[in-house]
């Protein structure tokens, strides 16, 4: 026997000129969302890490020291070649920091070899539209290198050319940050997001017998902050 009234008749109001219907509201299911974790391949258009360096970084040609660098450094991915299954949560992310550095990336679907940065994210259930969930979020994974190289002059003396790349600073280990999700539709919604990040980076002159830096410098980014939507996959979908 059917008890539930609403599922059984909705109620008709009568008024002058018009008749409301009042049925049950639409069913909204939970949306589930493991955790896991999002492979995703770097936009070179959106990512860029800001290159500052003193005098001589670069060591010397001739006894001149290479001059100070202050530049903005285009930034694409370097396939990690992992065997993995991503999470169904998929965000397209962009990143930023105060101290200009932006990584934006794309996730992947099922090429995961070619992935270059793997975050990982807590699982949450959003029981309904408007819902609001926190999980920790944080990279596992990360490897860039420049999209041109970068020219380093010195003084008067021939320029030299150097390969920037860019990993996990595997020396520390990475922090937690947060991943706040919104829900605003059947399967998406959008998201806030910060964590910190340590990275190691690296300048490689394209003629081996030139002039190299002088060290591989390590950079923490208390913030790296991002927003926009996300999506999940639902099966059948």
């Amino acid at each position: 026997m059917n008890t539930n009234n609403c599922a059984r008749l909705p109620l008709v109001f009568l008024l002058p000129a018009m008749a409301l219907v009042l049925g049950c509201p639409p069913t909204v299911e939970p949306l589930v969302i493991p955790a896991g974790e999002a492979y995703s391949i770097t936009d070179p258009t959106t990512t860029s890490f800001r290159v500052e360096t003193p005098e001589g970084f670069f060591s010397n040609t001739n006894n001149v020291l290479s001059d100070a660098l202050a530049r903005d450094v285009a930034l694409e991915g370097v396939p990690l070649n992992m065997d993995g299954t991503s999470t169904i949560l998929r965000i397209d992310h962009s990143f930023h920091s105060a101290g200009s550095h932006s990584h934006g990336a794309q996730q992947a679907s099922s090429d995961f070899p070619t992935a270059d940065t793997i975050l990982y994210h807590g699982g949450t259930e959003l029981a309904e539209i408007g819902s609001v969930a926190t999980v920790d979020l944080r990279m596992v994974a990360l490897s860039l290198k420049s999209v041109d190289s970068l020219q380093v002059a010195y003084g008067n003396e021939a320029p030299s050319n150097f390969n920037m790349v860019i990993v996990l600073d595997d020396s520390v280990q990475q922090g937690d940050g947060w991943l706040e999700l919104t829900r605003t539709g059947d399967n998406s919604g959008t998201y806030r997001s910060s964590f910190p990040l340590d990275i190691l980076s690296s300048f490689t002159n394209l003629v081996a017998a030139g002039p190299s830096a002088i060290m591989e410098p390590q950079i923490a980014i208390p913030e790296f902050d991002g927003e926009g939507d996300f999506s999940v996959e639902v099966e059948g979908e």
